[in-house]
């Protein structure tokens, strides 16, 4: 179903798992628990919005866990709609969301293009990037005039950020001339034209991983990087609700402390397929590997990545404009959060916006 900012509803308040809800108390870990009984914090408006873009089960996993333990209600909320649309950053500066979950650059490239957007928590710090060639590429010479995929065209930044993951590898791609294409279709799409011997070099994602490797394809990246999604708000609406933001990012740390453990996995899965996500050998495969990507599990992050992230990737799109932590970073929320739950606080910083 569309709304009027062209967003699919996905799970509203009280998802109908059935026999997922039993299966909770059967949980290897229940993860972080509230220091006190009752609810922490008192939202200033009970009934919220959360976006995100992917709808993978290592994307929501976490959500799918807050939303079916009820986390969001022991830390105070009413409910917490969870809203799957590919304008997170415009439905968060608008404020048709109150919160979402974006990929870090973006906030890096919000903040100097000067929106009205903090950075709150970390959701997914990591992610892990690979990019495989099918069984007799060899060499660079092997990919010229070869139909190759590296998420643009040069000059783009997917492509221009995969090119420079290759060359730290040794594979200088400006030496040759591949013909750069998109397909439509996503991964699975990428790798099915791999073994069909139609496209030479792609992007694969963990799912991907073991049949590849299995079938003989070589991956000349192979690695894992800080910055794939963060969550952020508008700076008014946290300015605004301090204990609203604080109970969003309570249960979603208590989600992430659930799924970061893999002998939730049974559990997990079954979260996912009762919400329509089709569970493949290939996600089972790759469960324990994705859940890394979530470290340190508490909704912090390494500050010293993160700079360099912006430096290194944002700062040269701007000529050299540093991305101002201090006016992006809002650490209020996730302190509090982080106390009623028990956990230390990450990042130890001061930018309490």
């Amino acid at each position: 179903m569309e709304n009027n900012n062209g967003m699919r509803r996905v799970w509203a308040r009280g998802l109908a798992i059935g026999a997922a809800t039993v299966l909770a108390a059967t949980l290897a870990s229940s993860g972080a628990v509230l220091a006190q009984d009752e609810a922490p914090f008192t939202p200033e408006k009970a009934d919220v919005s959360l976006g995100y873009r992917l709808p993978s089960l290592n994307s929501v996993a976490a959500l799918l866990v807050a939303q079916d333990q009820g986390l969001w209600q022991e830390c105070g909320l009413n409910s917490v709609e969870l809203i799957q649309t590919e304008q997170v950053m415009p439905g968060v500066v608008s404020g048709s969301l109150d919160v979402g979950l974006v990929e870090t650059v973006d906030t890096g490239q919000a903040q100097i293009d000067g929106l009205p957007i903090e950075l709150i928590a970390g959701y997914r710090p990591f992610s892990r990037n690979v990019i495989a060639v099918p069984p007799g590429v060899e060499s660079l010479a092997d990919i010229d005039g070869k139909d190759v995929l590296l998420g643009g065209t040069p000059g783009t930044l997917d492509f221009d950020v995969r090119a420079g993951m290759l060359l730290e590898a040794g594979y200088d791609i400006s030496t040759v001339n591949p013909n750069y294409v998109t397909v439509d279709g996503g991964s699975d799409a990428w790798v099915a034209l791999m073994k069909e011997g139609k496209l030479f070099m792609s992007p694969i994602f963990n799912r991907h991983y073991q049949d590849l490797k299995d079938n003989g394809f070589s991956f000349w990246v192979d690695r894992n990087d800080f910055g794939s999604d963060h969550v952020v708000g508008n700076t008014n609406f946290l300015a605004e609700n301090p204990e609203t933001a604080a109970a969003i990012l309570c249960g979603l740390v208590g989600g992430i402390q659930v799924w970061s453990d893999p002998a939730n996995m049974e559990y997990i899965l079954g979260l996912g397929e009762a919400t329509g996500i089709e569970i493949t050998d290939k996600i089972t495969l790759a469960y324990e590997v994705d859940i890394l990507n979530y470290e340190p599990f508490d909704g912090g992050w390494d500050e010293a990545l993160m700079e360099k992230l912006f430096a290194d990737i944002v700062s040269p799109l701007y000529d050299g404009a540093v991305v101002d932590m201090d006016a992006l970073v809002n650490l209020g929320p996730l302190h509090a959060a982080q106390e009623a739950l028990g956990l230390p606080l990450n990042p130890p910083s001061e930018m309490d916006g």
